[in-house]
């Protein structure tokens, strides 16, 4: 019986294996994305979809424009000396001074964006583009970011651009 069952097993194995066919184009492969091969969007699609969806997870790519030293996006300061590290805000572009364009970002203490993101102890990073993937949450009373999980630093000459459009992903490569 035992014999039987393992040959039936075997029989079967070997009628998939050889039936096999390539459904690639049909299937959609779902994998778990490192900040460098997911999809970001931009401060105004994350505007966007922060009226539609609040807290959802994204990455979003910016600006190191500044951060926020007081209790208001009016407290953003876009010129060293910088005085805090519990958060920094991106902008769309790499020299905007507009406050209504700051997008918030919370580094959370003890975490490594906020050791090697801050700007009162890494003011190099000023004007540096960035992406970062973390939770839309309202932060400083408007669409921002907390929870960060993931982070990188793009290079200062770095050809990447952000779609005109504000509704379209544009794919990191």
């Amino acid at each position: 019986m035992r014999n039987t069952t393992a040959l039936v097993a075997f029989s079967a194995m070997l009628l998939f294996l050889g039936c096999q066919q390539d459904f690639s184009e049909d299937v959609t492969v779902v994998k778990d994305t490192a900040i460098s091969d997911s999809p970001f969007i931009t401060i105004s699609v994350a505007n966007k979809l922060f009226q539609d969806s609040p807290d959802t997870l994204v990455t979003v790519k910016g600006y190191i424009s500044g951060c926020i030293e007081g209790n208001s996006v009016k407290k953003a300061k876009f010129c060293p000396p910088f005085s805090i590290e519990s958060n920094i805000f991106l902008t769309e572009s790499r020299n905007d001074t507009l406050h209504d364009h700051c997008f918030p970002v919370q580094l959370a203490i003890g975490s490594e964006s906020r050791e090697k993101l801050n700007l009162m102890t890494h003011p190099e990073n000023l004007h540096r583009a960035v992406l970062i993937r973390g939770q839309l949450l309202k932060y400083f009373s408007r669409c921002g970011m907390k929870k960060v999980t993931d982070w990188r630093l793009l290079a200062n000459d770095s050809k990447d651009t952000i779609e005109e459009n504000g509704y379209i992903i544009v794919p990191f490569e």
